[in-house]
């Protein structure tokens, strides 16, 4: 968990105080979702980020928050705060219980949660043959078109990509007890609307 929590927070290093991670087991019947897991980023500015998930397994949620807490960071961070944070924003690890959590993540609904959307989500097997020529196409479309159409089953959606964005590459290895290692390689596009970013290349040899 520390090593996937420093991936996705590193580069924010200076203005990160604090890092608080909350993982609790609701206790539901089998079958239903019943893992939480809470992350709260707090900020050397004041402020804090609170990113919020649930889902069946602890690994399988703690990963989509974590992933879900670098993207939420950087948006804070580009933000320009011109009054201090209020009061309520001051957390404490000791406070991460009860009430003031309830109070906190209603607070933060639209600010910390409420900008994220899932839009589509697709995961499946593929050989590398299918894959290459599946990258092909995604290629092809950002090169020739500029737009790219998603379609499985009645989920759609229309990607316009703009002239630049931020490319980030991930490769990670986690520990599965019974299967052993796995790992993952994660290619990531983001861009936000009439802005341009340069970024340093990345060279594969």
């Amino acid at each position: 968990m520390k090593r996937r929590l420093r991936f996705a927070l590193a580069r924010f290093g200076v203005s990160i105080k604090k890092v608080t991670v909350r993982l609790t087991d609701l206790s539901v019947s089998k079958g239903i979702i019943d893992k939480e897991c809470l992350i709260v980023v707090s900020l050397r500015r004041e402020g804090e980020v609170v990113v919020r998930g649930r889902g069946e397994y602890c690994n399988q949620t703690f990963n989509c928050c974590a992933d879900r807490i670098g993207r939420a960071v950087e948006r804070e961070l580009s933000r320009d705060w011109k009054t201090p944070a209020p009061e309520v924003d001051r957390i404490q690890e000791a406070d991460l219980s009860g009430e003031f959590i309830n109070r906190l993540l209603d607070k933060k609904k639209e600010d910390a949660m409420g900008r994220e959307k899932l839009l589509f989500k697709s995961e499946e097997k593929k050989n590398s043959v299918e894959i290459v020529a599946f990258l092909r196409n995604i290629a092809d479309k950002i090169e020739q078109d500029g737009s790219m159409t998603l379609l499985q089953g009645e989920d759609r959606v229309v990607l316009d990509f703009p002239n630049s964005m931020t490319m980030e590459i991930k490769v990670e290895d986690e520990e599965k007890k019974r299967k052993g290692t796995k790992r993952t390689f994660e290619i990531e596009f983001e861009w936000y609307p009439d802005s341009d970013y340069k970024q340093s290349s990345v060279v594969i040899e």
